[in-house]
């Protein structure tokens, strides 16, 4: 597995500002792009020169890579590097946490109104911005989990829904290779393509079902930690994400949405330190 070791309590979202990055994915938007506007021959010849690119970039990187970039109407994917390695996932597990309590909710198990208690158990170091006993509404915790990326609602959630639950719920989605720890002794972790089936399912409103994936995708739109995936990208380019990060991981993974449609990008780093994942991401 490509990882840093790291408890699930050490989960933490990267609060300083960072260099503006993803011209990498700007690239992969043209590409995808060109591909439906310009004549067959010349977007392949387009298209090539900038998966080069993208390999050339991978190639310099000092440090390890996991990208997938799709589009959800094709079969294969446009791009990929390492699309099946094993990477500890930081807090792109909450991901996961996110489509099981959502499961519950279309299941009539849960509602939005239900209360979440943040207990001291869940508060981690970094990243933590509720205190001990604070209590908040079903709604409010997911949305602090995804758009503030919240430790400590993030792990009330994990702890009250259920490791082993969120990974049965996965599996059956058809995402074996996405595993979210069930208990602090080991890692979350998933591959770049278990990843992009996620945001495909949820691009083609097929995650738990057509309304879920919709509340899915418009809390993942409200993200505000917007310095990777959406940096480069024109102004209005709408971007469903989910960062993630720990010591020596960079990521970001989620929906663009061109004018052509969808696009499924999926960037994982490790190995690597702050500044050379910054200058990977943001090297074009």
């Amino acid at each position: 597995m490509r990882r840093v070791k790291s408890r699930l309590n050490a989960e933490t979202a990267r609060p300083r500002s960072r260099y503006p990055s993803m011209r990498l994915v700007a690239l992969v938007v043209v590409a995808t792009l060109l591909a439906t506007t310009v004549p067959a021959g010349r977007a392949q010849a387009s298209t090539q020169d900038l998966v080069r690119q993208l390999d050339g970039l991978v190639s310099a990187f000092n440090g390890g890579v996991g990208l997938w970039i799709s589009d959800p109407s094709l079969p294969t994917p446009l791009f990929t590097h390492g699309p099946d390695e094993h990477v500890v996932t930081a807090s792109l597990y909450k991901l996961g946490v996110l489509a099981e309590a959502e499961r519950r909710v279309e299941a009539g198990e849960l509602h939005y109104t239900d209360s979440v208690v943040i207990e001291p158990e869940d508060i981690t170091t970094d990243g933590s911005f509720e205190d001990a006993g604070t209590t908040l509404t079903l709604d409010d915790a997911l949305e602090a989990m995804i758009t503030i990326s919240d430790n400590g609602t993030a792990l009330a959630l994990w702890h009250i829904l259920g490791g082993s639950n969120i990974d049965t719920t996965l599996t059956k989605l058809g995402m074996p290779d996405f595993h979210v720890a069930f208990d602090d002794s080991e890692d979350n972790w998933a591959t770049p393509h278990a990843l992009g089936t996620f945001f495909t399912l949820l691009a083609k409103r097929q995650l738990i079902s057509p309304a879920a994936s919709d509340r899915m995708l418009a809390r993942l739109e409200r993200q505000q930690i917007n310095n990777r995936l959406p940096a480069q990208l024109p102004q209005g380019v709408v971007v469903a994400h989910k960062t993630g990060n720990l010591a020596g991981l960079t990521h970001d993974a989620g929906i663009i949405y061109t004018k052509s449609g969808p696009r499924i990008v999926v960037a994982m780093t490790w190995d690597a330190g702050d500044d050379d994942a910054d200058g990977f991401i943001s090297s074009v």
